[in-house]
């Protein structure tokens, strides 16, 4: 872990402790600055620390390329928050902040859409539930855990690396 991680981790660990029953980690960033390699960073300092986690990463619930929004010059705007699945993310967080079983979907990056291939996932009382995307602090996202005892996590980096990660 880097130093300006470290400081960052243990602050969130500390704001868990006091949290009771089922609890969510929202981290939200700009592309390219981390997000991904800061939940798998916390995952395992909660795991050294024997409080049980699991991360559901937003990318997961990309629309078809076909039903995604696109560009001025025709890319797919993989950064909207409308490229996303919403109504089926929120349900499924919505029941795992209960307890129940879900069956996350799996994203083929390569074909452009979801694969008939799931992981089922469960949260049990006084898990944590990881919840990553770069709109993940959106009215959108805080709609989906309000009432649930949540940290919420902003990541950025320089932007010459967010660069350099993108290319």
């Amino acid at each position: 872990i880097e130093f300006f991680e470290e400081d960052a981790v243990k602050k969130i660990i500390k704001r868990l402790g006091g949290m009771e029953g089922r609890a969510v980690i929202l981290i939200g960033g700009t592309p390219g600055a981390g997000l991904s390699y800061f939940t798998n960073v916390i995952l395992n300092e909660l795991g050294k620390r024997n409080r049980r986690a699991d991360s559901l990463s937003a990318y997961n619930y990309y629309k078809d390329w076909t039903e995604m929004p696109r560009r001025k010059d025709g890319s797919i705007d993989f950064e909207s928050p409308h490229s996303l699945d919403i109504a089926l993310l929120a349900s499924h967080v919505k029941e795992l902040l209960k307890g129940n079983t879900v069956d996350i979907p799996q994203y083929d990056f390569t074909e452009g859409r979801r694969t008939d291939m799931t992981t089922s996932i469960r949260l049990e009382e006084g898990e944590v539930l990881i919840l990553e995307a770069i709109y993940g602090l959106s009215d959108e996202f805080l709609a989906m855990v309000k009432g649930v005892p949540a940290v919420k996590v902003f990541v950025d980096a320089d932007e010459n690396i967010r660069l350099l990660r993108r290319i």
